[in-house]
C-alpha cells in the first residue's frame, strides 16, 4: 500500500482545501487547464449518471460521499433521482447546498443506515483520514445488495511512473492514499465485497498529464501527448489506465 508520508493533522488537513488552486472546490475556471477541467466535468457526470443507471436499471437512492460543490448531486436532483452527500470541507459543503436543496451534511451519522441503493466515492477514498472507518459507515448505509463505486487514480499507471514525484495525481499532501488494482483487490476482500466491474477513467490521463507538465515546466502539448500515450499502452494492459473505477456489490 502506498501512502502519504508524514501527513498533516486531521485538523491541518482542511487548509489544503481552501487554496485558489484546488480546482474540484472551485466554482470559476482560471486559466486553460481549468476550463479543460471543467469541460471534462460536464461529460463525465453525465457518464456517471449512465453508468449508475445501468447498475442499477431503475432509479434509487444514491448517496455521494466527498461531494465536493456538489455537481453530481444536482444533476440526480434535476433528473429526479433521491441523492444526497457527504462533504467535510464547509465551503464546498455551503456551494453545493446552495445547488442541491439541503441534501448535503457534513459526516455520515446524519445519514439512515441500509437506505442507499448505490454509493459514490469519485476520486474521494484517497482523500480520508480514516480509511477503516470510513468504509465500515458507508458500508452500513448501503441496502443489503448495495453498490459502492469507487473512482481513485492509479499509480501503476503510465504517467505516474513517466511523472514520478511531480505526477499530479499523487496531490500531496490532499492524497494520502495511493492505489494501483492490486491494493484495491484486497480492499474488496477485506470488507467482503464482490468487484463486478473496473471502467478505465480515460480522460483522466490527459488532464493529470497537462497539470504534470505543468510542475515540469513543460508544454501542454507534451501533457497531451503523454496522456495519449498513457491511454495507448494501458489499451494492451487495462490495469495500467490511468484512474480507474471500480464497482462493488455488498
Amino acid at each position: 500500500m502506498v501512502y502519504t508520508n508524514p501527513r498533516p493533522s486531521k485538523q491541518n488537513l482542511q487548509q489544503y482545501y481552501e487554496s485558489s488552486n484546488y480546482i474540484s472546490h472551485a466554482e470559476k475556471s482560471q486559466n486553460l487547464t481549468d476550463r479543460i477541467y471543467y469541460l471534462a466535468r460536464y461529460f463525465m457526470l453525465r457518464q456517471k449518471l449512465r453508468w449508475i443507471k445501468k447498475i442499477l436499471n431503475s432509479k434509487g437512492r444514491v448517496l455521494d460521499y466527498g461531494c465536493g460543490t456538489g455537481s453530481f448531486i444536482s444533476l440526480l436532483l434535476k433528473r429526479k433521482w433521491d441523492a444526497w452527500g457527504i462533504e467535510p470541507n464547509a465551503q464546498a459543503r455551503n456551494t453545493a447546498n446552495h445547488h442541491a436543496s439541503k441534501h448535503i451534511f457534513d459526516s455520515l451519522e446524519h445519514l439512515p443506515q441500509n437506505q442507499f441503493n448505490v454509493i459514490t466515492l469519485w476520486h474521494v477514498l484517497e482523500h480520508v483520514f480514516d480509511l477503516e472507518s470510513v468504509m465500515n459507515e458507508l458500508l452500513k448505509r448501503l441496502t443489503s445488495s448495495g453498490y459502492i463505486v469507487i473512482a481513485v487514480p492509479n499509480c501503476s499507471s503510465y504517467d505516474a511512473k513517466y511523472y514520478k514525484e511531480q505526477w499530479a495525481a499523487y496531490d500531496v499532501p490532499r492524497h494520502l492514499f495511493h492505489f494501483t488494482p492490486e491494493t484495491m483487490k484486497l480492499l474488496v476482500k477485506k470488507y467482503k465485497l464482490h468487484l463486478t466491474k473496473i471502467i478505465p477513467l480515460k480522460l483522466d490521463a490527459f488532464y493529470i498529464s497537462i497539470q504534470s507538465e505543468k510542475y515540469r515546466n513543460g508544454s501542454f502539448f507534451k501533457g497531451l501527448y503523454h496522456g495519449a500515450k498513457s491511454n495507448i499502452l494501458a489499451h494492451k494492459n487495462p490495469s495500467t489506465y490511468s484512474s480507474l473505477v471500480y464497482v462493488l456489490r455488498k
